[in-house]
């Protein structure tokens, strides 16, 4: 059975649009705002499309793997148009005890993706990931050889979580807060994903909040740091509030799970300026952005690994 990482989302939606220049777009937005009588025709040219990678193993988690193929900016992005890799030779490598697995296609009627065999003899090994260790993802796809690495780190999890009532909302909605202690080595990489059982909302997977990352760049070594943290949601939350409140603040009741992915700096830099990235999007006067990846040959996308903790809180009466 597969368990898959809600670390890893399908990273081929905001992907599959990087087909044309982005400084490009930017001057074809500024010529237009400078000139209202004069039509302009500036022929975009498309590029060749791109593998795009989208892989983790975790501590909870075999290595898992999606590939496909970058597509127009302009084009419409679904599970139609998204060109699924079936044909690649994957292989992952522990680089710390030098052992290597090949993962396998596996094909179902929406998407393909890569994971490991039972059948295989290293398949033991590989079942999840393994703290300190390293691991080198290695694709052979139409004559070309993709590489990343990433390092799963240590992970010292949250010290606590607990509810406060928002002053703004009348305490009828509630913050949830978490206390955290800095390990005194720099270098540190977290992003956070929360669950919700509750009246109104049930969180089938762990989901994203806005702005989910942190680093001890300014709070190395620091203990019993105060945090604020929000709930992720989707679209598709029933809450009746067109300020969305009740998605990112909790209620009384609710049963919250927070799972802390720790990660290195690579993987790191690819959620930060990915962030970035999908925070202009729409508006012609922000500055252009490479979204940072660790796979090599001017692939797409991020083969991460990730030290994931949790911690479940409830919001009593």
């Amino acid at each position: 059975m597969l368990f898959f990482n809600d670390s890893i989302k399908t990273f081929h939606t905001i992907f599959a649009a990087m087909k044309f220049s982005w400084p490009l777009l930017s001057l074809l937005a500024l010529f237009l705002f400078t000139s209202c009588e004069k039509e302009l025709n500036i022929p975009l040219q498309a590029s060749e499309p791109k593998l795009v990678v989208e892989g983790s193993i975790s501590t909870d988690q075999q290595p898992y793997l999606i590939l496909t193929k970058s597509i127009g900016f302009f084009a419409k992005i679904d599970l139609n148009t998204a060109e699924f890799v079936q044909d690649a030779e994957v292989f992952v490598t522990d680089l710390t005890v030098n052992k290597k697995i090949q993962l396998k296609s596996f094909v179902s009627p929406l998407f393909t993706f890569y994971s490991i065999e039972s059948t295989d003899p290293e398949y033991n090994h590989f079942q999840k990931g393994i703290v300190e260790h390293i691991y080198q993802l290695d694709i052979k796809y139409e004559n070309q050889i993709y590489t990343a690495v990433a390092k799963i780190p240590n992970n010292v999890g949250l010290d606590s979580l607990y509810f406060e009532p928002n002053s703004s909302f009348n305490d009828t909605l509630f913050s949830l807060k978490a206390v955290y202690s800095d390990p005194d080595t720099l270098g540190n990489f977290y992003k956070y994903f929360t669950k919700r059982v509750g009246i109104n909302i049930k969180d089938s997977s762990f989901l994203e909040p806005f702005s989910s990352r942190f680093d001890d760049t300014y709070i190395n070594g620091q203990k019993n740091l105060p945090y604020d943290l929000f709930l992720g949601f989707t679209d598709t939350d029933t809450v009746d509030n067109e300020f969305a409140e009740g998605r990112v603040f909790a209620n009384i009741g609710d049963t919250v799970t927070i799972k802390l992915s720790a990660m290195d700096r690579g993987v790191y830099n690819f959620w930060k300026t990915l962030e970035f990235a999908a925070g202009s999007i729409g508006n012609p006067f922000a500055a252009p952005i490479q979204v940072q990846t660790n796979v090599s040959n001017d692939a797409l996308g991020i083969w991460a690994a990730y030290n994931n903790k949790y911690k479940t809180v409830i919001n009593k009466p």
